[in-house]
């Protein structure tokens, strides 16, 4: 694929880092709903006889599970607030719901089994869980005002679909000036290449795309600072 033009054209943004204390984990749409081979879209997969062109999807995702799983570990140990967001409604018949999740049948009411998130991957202690009614957090959530109070500047970013909510969120967060680390590995979608390409969008100017083990590396020296301070 050739290279876009504009990315000869524009200067990159300098390197940014992890800071202590402003910096949040955040984990998206990693719940049934879209994210279970049995339940959500899994379940309609098999109903419609589309199992083989969910399948790549769903593998992603039980790749992706584990680099969640280590991130959040060491977000935690770190203090990194860590916060949650799943699409969900306010109302049992998911009237509140965007009518473009309504068009595409992407709604689960709030007590719904496909509400609730993966079982590997579940909340600790006191870390909020943001429900949203449309695909990209800040659209439908008080997500920007809660960043403000936390005085966040950093967001590493992981969960579903890479190409979707995860890029209109990120998309969103750096046009709002907040510095994002979208997590490659710990990022899933349909096909490898709806994957390469909406990385390749998102890693330019407050968007970078770090593997696990990058972000990792990263976070470790950022406590190491914190602990030397």
């Amino acid at each position: 694929m050739p290279q876009n033009p504009l990315n000869l054209l524009l200067p990159s943004a300098p390197e940014f880092f992890p800071a202590p204390g402003k910096t949040a984990m955040l984990v998206i749409d990693m719940q049934y709903l879209d994210a279970h081979p049995d339940w959500g879209m899994g379940r309609m997969a098999k109903e419609k006889g589309l199992l083989r062109e969910t399948a790549y999807f769903f593998r992603e995702v039980a790749g992706a599970i584990p680099n969640i799983q280590a991130l959040l570990s060491a977000c935690r140990q770190a203090k990194i607030e860590v916060i949650y967001s799943v699409v969900a409604a306010a109302t049992r018949d998911c009237r509140d719901m965007s009518p473009a999740l309504w068009a595409r049948n992407l709604i689960c009411a709030r007590d719904s089994k496909e509400a609730q998130i993966l079982d590997e991957l579940l909340p600790q202690g006191d870390e909020m869980v943001i429900s949203k009614t449309s695909s990209g957090i800040f659209n439908s959530t008080a997500f920007d005002q809660v960043l403000k109070n936390l005085g966040i500047e950093n967001l590493i970013v992981v969960g579903v679909a890479t190409n979707a909510c995860v890029e209109l969120s990120v998309r969103d967060a750096a046009d709002r000036g907040w510095q994002v680390f979208v997590i490659s590995d710990a990022t899933a979608t349909f096909s490898e290449q709806l994957q390469k390409d909406a990385l390749e969008r998102m890693n330019k100017g407050l968007m970078k795309v770090k593997s696990t083990q990058e972000m990792l590396k990263l976070i470790a020296a950022m406590a190491a600072e914190k602990v030397i301070a």
